[in-house]
């Protein structure tokens, strides 16, 4: 019994992988573009064009999109009202093992 719905599993699969194949296929192009892309598969691509498109006019062109981390906020200084942390107090090994051996 389990090996017949692995069987009827790996039917379904192998089904549904072809009906994507002739659905893909105008956006083939696309699909190898995005695959370039490292850590991007052969599956990952599709999804990425399945959900997404493949029509590029719905995204600013590059010239007038803000630039990525310039455009990020400056982060160098705290945040109004906070306090830098206070170091915690030494113990008494720790004093002992950072004194100035004589």
């Amino acid at each position: 019994m389990v090996l017949c719905l692995i069987h009827q599993h790996t039917a379904a699969i192998d089904e549904l992988t072809e009906r994507i194949e002739v659905v893909i296929k105008p956006f083939r192009g696309f699909c190898d573009l995005i695959c370039s892309i490292p850590g991007i598969s052969t599956a990952t691509a599709q999804v990425i064009t399945a959900e997404t498109g493949a029509d590029m006019s719905l995204f600013p062109p590059r010239a007038t999109s803000p630039p990525g981390p310039v455009c990020a906020p400056d982060t160098t200084s705290p945040p109004a009202g906070s306090r830098a942390p206070t170091p915690a107090p030494g113990t008494l090994t720790s004093r002992r093992c950072s004194a100035p051996r004589r």
